[in-house]
């Protein structure tokens, strides 16, 4: 019984050797970044269907997996012209999200140095393009009432935007913790 202390001393030193504090687990920063990638890919599959439905005035009923091979089928040419135009619309929609979400700054300074006058137009067009994209949310998404659709659409836009760099940057954090704990300091 003497040495009781010391192990529960040794045990609490190994734990957070691997696990960190319980505030700041590194298991727990992984599992939360990979959950936002997921999400956000989950988010992206609805806000391009969403979008390309938005062309068409419908609602969507579906989860359609397949918009990951729609950029393949772009290029192999096999499909109508106005399913190609929907989807072009939809993933260039999702693409200028995507960049705001991560490079914005990149790539206005770079429309810049090429053409102002481009960089304005990005700017506006992006802006009009992102507002449209929530509206074809807004109406392609079940919702009970205007209210829940509006939840949804907001959840699902901020899926896609925010997620992917909230899960980069936990797991960013997850990796650095990681190597802090096993390098034995605990913070």
């Amino acid at each position: 019984m003497s040495n009781w202390p010391g192990y529960v001393s040794q045990f609490q030193t190994q734990r957070k050797r691997i696990y960190g504090t319980y505030s700041a687990s590194p298991i727990i920063l992984l599992i939360l970044g990979v959950l936002c990638l997921l999400f956000c890919v989950i988010a992206l599959v609805v806000e391009i269907r969403t979008s390309e439905l938005a062309v068409y005035s419908q609602h969507m009923d579906e989860m359609p997996w397949g918009v990951f091979l729609q950029p393949w089928l772009l290029v192999a040419g096999t499909n109508p012209m106005s399913e190609k135009l929907t989807w072009i619309y939809g993933w260039i929609v999702e693409i200028i999200d995507l960049i705001y979400a991560f490079g914005l700054n990149h790539a206005t300074d770079a429309l810049r140095q090429t053409n102002p006058a481009i960089a304005k137009f990005y700017g506006i067009g992006g802006v009009m393009l992102l507002l449209l994209n929530g509206y074809s949310n807004f109406k392609s998404l079940p919702g009970a009432d205007p209210l829940m659709q509006l939840l949804v659409c907001l959840a699902v836009t901020i899926g896609v935007v925010a997620l992917p760099v909230i899960g980069l940057a936990l797991i960013e954090r997850a990796i650095d913790k990681f190597e802090e704990n096993l390098n034995g300091s605990y913070s």
